[in-house]
């Protein structure tokens, strides 16, 4: 296999650690490990860095963005309104009884208006919303 050499693993581990022939494993230099400390003592010396961690723990000093709370959002949300949506045929999924009305569904544009006469339950069997269906134009579906 390649890179699994004595050579290859070698210039490896010379590449992340420093002087790999020091006398003590203490004495080893993790240039990981000093960056990390460089980077602590250049946050504390200038305020407008912050370090960043990804998630295999890698340390990177980054530059903060001026952020403007009152900066407008560049995406914009559509709101659909379901007020005036058409009644439908709806069968219960329990009791298999057929009515014509709507669901019940809160509107995105108008959540404060509420339509009384939309089924919030089965009139027939008070089965929640969630079982009743919409059929189409045909009550025969």
């Amino acid at each position: 296999m390649e890179g699994t050499d004595q050579n290859s693993i070698f210039a490896r581990l010379n590449a992340r650690y420093g002087n790999l022939t020091a006398s003590s494993p203490r004495d080893v230099i993790n240039f990981k490990a000093q960056k990390m400390s460089m980077a602590r003592k250049r946050l504390k010396n200038a305020g407008k860095e912050h370090v960043d961690v990804d998630d295999n723990s890698n340390v990177e000093l980054v530059e903060q963005q001026n952020i403007n709370p009152n900066m407008e959002s560049k995406k914009t949300i559509v709101k659909t309104c379901i007020c005036e949506r058409p009644e439908k045929s709806l069968k219960c999924g329990r009791c298999h009884q057929s009515f014509h009305g709507r669901i019940g569904a809160k509107c995105e544009k108008h959540p404060a208006v509420a339509f009384l006469m939309d089924f919030r339950e089965c009139p027939y069997c008070g089965a929640n919303h969630d079982v009743i269906k919409e059929l189409g134009s045909d009550p025969h579906d």
